[in-house]
C-alpha cells in the first residue's frame, strides 16, 4: 500500500454519503418524481380517450400507442401512411400541427385551439375534451 492510501482516513459517509437520512430522502424525491409522470401520463391517456370519442370513435383505441395516431389520421382524412413521418424528426413538428388543426376543424374549433394544442398539448386537449 501506498503512503498515499495509509495517510487517508476513509470514514462511512465518504463511502456511503451524507447518510441514511439523506438517501431516504433521495428515494422519496424519486419515487414523487416518478408519481408525478405516472399522473401526467393517465391524464394523457384519458385525454386522448376523450378526444377520439369526440370524434366518433371508441376511446379504448386511444390506449395503444402509435394505433391512435393511426386512428385520427383515418378519421380527418389524412393518408394513413403518414404514420410513418411521424417518426422523422422535424416532420412530425409540420404533422403535429397539420394533424392539430384537422382535429380542431372535425370538432368545429377555431385556429386558437389549434396554436393551443400545438404550443401547450399539455393542456388544450384536456380543453377539447371538458369543454368539447
Amino acid at each position: 500500500m501506498s503512503n498515499f492510501a495509509k495517510n487517508v482516513p476513509i470514514s462511512p459517509d465518504k463511502i456511503f454519503g451524507e447518510g441514511i437520512e439523506s438517501q431516504e430522502v433521495r428515494l422519496f424525491s424519486d419515487f414523487s418524481g416518478l408519481g408525478l409522470i405516472l399522473l401526467y401520463e393517465f391524464l394523457v391517456l384519458l385525454t386522448f380517450w376523450g378526444v377520439l370519442e369526440r370524434v366518433g370513435e371508441p376511446g379504448w383505441k386511444g390506449l395503444i400507442p402509435v394505433f391512435n395516431i393511426f386512428i385520427l389520421l383515418k378519421k380527418v382524412g389524412r393518408p394513413t401512411w403518414w404514420i410513418l413521418l411521424f417518426f422523422v424528426p422535424v416532420i412530425n413538428v409540420i404533422l403535429r400541427l397539420l394533424l392539430s388543426r384537422d382535429v380542431a376543424a372535425a370538432l368545429d374549433r377555431t385556429a386558437g385551439i389549434v396554436l393551443g394544442l400545438l404550443f401547450l398539448s399539455s393542456v388544450f386537449p384536456s380543453v377539447l375534451v371538458v369543454f368539447g
